[in-house]
């Protein structure tokens, strides 16, 4: 039996360096075969508007690929209301939810539920009402051995991690290690609160135009 060479822990440099090679037949644009095996973003300035709604889009297409998906909030005071979830396609039975009150908080859950293998699809949602708010918002050099763990997770298993941030679309991502960032863009002359999703960053292929849709959601809740 041949012995399994000791690699030892990598750092975040290594894992950013094997991060940016190119890979094979990467689906572009924006869906959720477009999030598979990487760190992506999705942004919008406010709460409505559609992020939710696009987020549980995400949700319910990994499940119809057959995954299992977990859902993490940062901020209990940002719950969706499961019939809510239901409506854009998500069998809210097979979904673990988990409420915690910081975003560092949430990103080491991620980690905890990444190591199971087990859910293709993480969804963690660093979204918090300013007068919610309990901690200062998390620096760059905070966030990234966070990203570098989940980073190589995503790459080994081919699942995904999607997170969700009120940020303007020329704010930067979070971290170097965000593969995919997309922004929402209000579309008020096809409805209220219709949007049409915009990708800024794809390390893959550059920025592209995504799709437009509708909330799903509750005007406020989207």
């Amino acid at each position: 039996m041949l012995a399994r060479r000791n690699e030892g822990p990598q750092s975040a440099l290594e894992i950013l360096r094997r991060w940016q090679q190119p890979r094979e037949h990467a689906p572009l644009g924006w869906s959720y075969a477009s999030l598979r095996g990487i760190l992506a973003e999705l942004s919008a300035p406010g709460l409505g508007g559609g992020l939710l709604t696009e987020a549980t889009l995400q949700l319910a297409a990994a499940q119809r690929q057959g995954g299992l998906v977990c859902l993490i909030h940062s901020d209990p005071a940002i719950m969706p209301y499961p019939p809510d979830l239901q409506r854009c396609g998500v069998d809210v039975r097979a979904l673990l939810c988990v409420r915690l009150a910081t975003p560092e908080l949430a990103l080491r859950a991620a980690i905890r539920v990444g190591q199971s293998s087990a859910f293709a699809l993480i969804l963690v949602d660093l979204c918090q009402l300013p007068w919610q708010r309990r901690t200062p918002p998390l620096s760059p050099p905070q966030v990234t051995p966070y990203l570098a763990r989940l980073a190589a997770w995503c790459r080994k298993s081919e699942h995904a991690v999607l997170f969700l941030t009120l940020k303007e679309a020329e704010a930067p991502s979070l971290g170097p290690l965000i593969t995919l960032r997309a922004c929402l863009q209000a579309q008020p002359e096809r409805g209220v609160d219709a949007y049409r999703v915009e990708v800024t960053k794809d390390k893959r292929g550059g920025p592209r135009p995504g799709p437009q849709r509708s909330p799903l959601l509750p005007s406020g809740l989207g």
